[in-house]
């Protein structure tokens, strides 16, 4: 996602789908982003017929406007989303490890009481946005 209009398109597919979203907020220039996406873009295998959405959100592309409504003022920050609101949200500490433990544990609690059932046929599959591999549910 680069720019406001798609967050706002992503998050309106969001809403309508009953999914929970996991939106990673990162910069091309952080380290710590660039070693968070390799393990960030194997999620969507990890739950796959789940009601889960991952997308991963250039937040210096998306503007100050949107990045201040939405709280992010350093990356990588973590947002999660149900029916439309932030329900949850933390910024990634030092450790990688820890940071991926914590994604996996807050992405299982809030899948809590999501209806699976229409994901339930959806299976992994290659980005259509060249690279990555980062399957359904997952948005660039």
């Amino acid at each position: 996602i680069n720019t406001a209009e798609e967050w706002r398109q992503l998050h309106a597919a969001h809403e309508a789908s009953g999914a929970l979203l996991v939106a990673e907020f990162r910069a091309q220039f952080c380290r710590k982003c660039m070693a968070i996406e390799i393990k960030y873009k194997k999620l969507p295998a990890k739950y796959q017929g789940r009601a889960v959405i991952f997308a991963e959100i250039d937040a210096q592309s998306v503007g100050r406007s949107l990045r201040k409504e939405i709280g992010v003022d350093r990356v990588p920050f973590f947002t999660f989303w149900s029916g439309g609101e932030m329900v949850d949200s933390f910024l990634s500490g030092r450790d990688i490890a820890e940071c991926m433990a914590t994604v996996n544990a807050r992405i299982d609690l809030h899948l809590q009481g999501h209806d699976d059932a229409a994901f339930a046929g959806v299976t992994a599959a290659p980005s259509q946005e060249g690279g990555g591999g980062a399957g359904p549910g997952a948005v660039k």
